[in-house]
């Protein structure tokens, strides 16, 4: 395997235990494990990815400020757009330009892009219903903003059968939560959506965060809001 494919064990251990304290709900600890790994393999495209990855996702943290979220969400998005820009890119193996571009187009706010991936991705991987989900949603709710509502349930459906297949591939990846509830909320299903959303806590086999629940509930305002203009 050439170089440009490969990654060391200790590379594999460290991604890993970043991935799986993040699963658990520990954002911050994950930026913390991200910045070490980073240290101990300044080149590795694995310690960059990660390094990119928590920041970006740590800036949406209930609690930072803006300043701090800002600065978050700016690492996340250097670190992600140098990854694209990297001369070996298309040299990397499938999962891991996978893996860029979904969180690219993520953090870039390429919707139609990220379900596209998906759609592309998954008959080489069932990791393609992870970013089929998230586009998806997104697009319903901006098309709910938008005051389109069919074609906001259309997406919203859509993402919902993502969902439902990427659950089966991963039952234990709890952020894909969130957007399938923004999609039953696109639905008018509130209920369902706040249970969905819940079960979060369940993957993540942690206790429920009273202030993060708290907040989607408010935000379910919104979309009840949106659905009846």
């Amino acid at each position: 395997m050439s170089e440009e494919h490969s990654i060391s064990p200790r590379e594999e251990e460290l991604a890993a235990k970043i991935r799986e304290t993040y699963n658990a709900g520990h954002g911050k600890k994950a930026v913390e494990m991200s910045i070490d790994f980073l240290k101990e393999f300044p080149e590795s495209r694995v310690a960059r990815y990660h390094y990119a990855v928590t920041h970006g996702d740590y800036s949406a943290e209930i609690g930072l400020s803006e300043e701090e979220s800002k600065r978050y969400r700016e690492i996340g998005n250097n670190g992600f757009k140098a990854l694209i820009a990297d001369p070996n890119f298309k040299k990397w193996p499938f999962k891991f330009q996978f893996s860029v571009r979904n969180e690219y187009y993520w953090f870039f706010e390429l919707h139609q892009e990220q379900y596209e991936l998906g759609i592309e991705t998954i008959p080489q991987s069932e990791n393609g219903h992870y970013s089929a989900c998230v586009g998806s949603s997104m697009l319903a709710f901006k098309s709910l903003k938008a005051g389109n509502i069919p074609l906001s349930e259309e997406w919203a459906q859509k993402s919902l059968m993502h969902f439902e297949k990427y659950e089966k591939y991963m039952p234990d990846w709890y952020n894909i939560n969130y957007f399938s509830s923004q999609s039953l909320a696109c639905l008018g299903r509130y209920e369902e959506a706040l249970l969905c959303y819940k079960d979060m806590y369940r993957k993540q086999k942690a206790p429920i965060n009273e202030a993060e629940v708290a907040e989607f509930t408010n935000r379910l305002e919104e979309f009840k809001t949106y659905r009846k203009k």
